[in-house]
């Protein structure tokens, strides 16, 4: 029930960009669905959840209410374009592989690369072990246990209208969807770290997505689309000074160093040095962000386009189309 829901809401979203989005790339679709369908998903089904309790009931109701815009596909234009967007989907990759390039090259590189990491991260973000609650992220160790009684709360305290986990009788003012999210698959038969863990993975995945998007809509700049999600995610001041001063003291060098860090390098309370990297200062611990940045990269790419900005995401077909376009009104 865990692979319905999620398809139903992702699916059913990334149709709905037809409605709205003119020429983005499957890809972006994708991206844009999975962010906006997981909120629909969440929204509907607390509303649900409100009204009948968090059942196998109020499951299928925001499953059904999601996945409505799959309706979509009876019409033939919709079918039509998504068609066209799978073909062109597949001439990028054959060009990547017959005539590679730094750009088509660089992107696929970026992302292989990418994925596996933020897979180790937010693997370990919880994990159990001997029955017991851990967390391979020393920022997380207060944040998880608040966001787990968040999700207990509705999971087996029917926390309806929620209530803060640490204050009793006061409201729970925290953006909670993305919580309650994770008390849906669960209670749709997932394991609590399993449905923590492919939640975070999946909207990780579409905000690198929505970042690569949004720079590359509004700079126009292929390389610069791809700096921009490693930019954000990999900031941390200049702690690497620090870094590289360890591992020349250690005499194990930096590659050996990286294997088994002595300390943090983002956050040196000693020297009241404080600048977190994004990923495991705020969206490994602060899981709000990981819904909620992509869908504020949804409307400013939405604004953007709106204001006369041109430019996509997607495969270089979409790139050529959008160049040649404003090749055509600058004609």
């Amino acid at each position: 029930m865990v692979l319905l829901l999620t398809l139903a809401a992702i699916a059913g979203a990334t149709l709905l960009t037809y409605l709205y989005e003119r020429d983005a790339s499957l890809p972006a679709r994708l991206c844009v669905g999975v962010c906006t369908g997981f909120a629909a998903l969440g929204l509907v089904g607390f509303v649900a959840a409100s009204i009948i309790g968090l059942s196998a009931a109020s499951l299928v109701v925001a499953g059904a209410v999601v996945g409505l815009p799959l309706l979509l596909l009876s019409r033939r234009d919709v079918r039509e374009r998504l068609r066209e967007d799978v073909r062109e989907v597949g001439r990028s990759a054959r060009r990547a592989i017959l005539h590679p390039s730094w750009v088509k090259t660089g992107a696929v590189l970026f992302y292989a690369v990418a994925a596996p990491l933020l897979l180790f991260v937010f693997y370990r973000a919880m994990y159990v072990k001997g029955g017991a609650i851990f967390t391979g992220g020393s920022h997380n160790t207060g944040d998880l246990p608040f966001h787990l009684a968040i999700i207990t709360g509705f999971l087996h305290g029917e926390n309806f209208p929620p209530q803060h986990p640490e204050f009793a009788g006061t409201g729970l003012t925290y953006p909670f969807i993305v919580d309650f999210l994770t008390a849906m698959f669960a209670r749709a038969g997932a394991s609590l770290d399993g449905a923590l863990f492919w939640q975070n993975f999946i909207l990780v995945l579409a905000l690198v997505g929505m970042l690569h998007r949004w720079a590359l809509v509004l700079t126009r700049d292929r390389l610069a689309s791809l700096l921009v999600p490693a930019l954000v995610l990999l900031s941390g001041g200049f702690g690497w000074v620090y870094f590289l001063s360890d591992a020349a003291q250690s005499g194990q060098g930096a590659v050996a160093l990286l294997g088994k860090l002595p300390r943090d390098y983002t956050m040196i309370g000693t020297l009241g040095y404080r600048w977190g990297n994004a990923i495991t200062a705020l969206l490994l611990t602060q899981r709000s962000w990981l819904l909620g940045i992509p869908l504020a990269l949804v409307v400013w790419t939405l604004w953007w386009k709106a204001t006369g900005g041109e430019g996509e995401t997607g495969g270089e077909g979409e790139g050529e189309k959008s160049e040649s376009r404003g090749a055509a009104g600058k004609k």
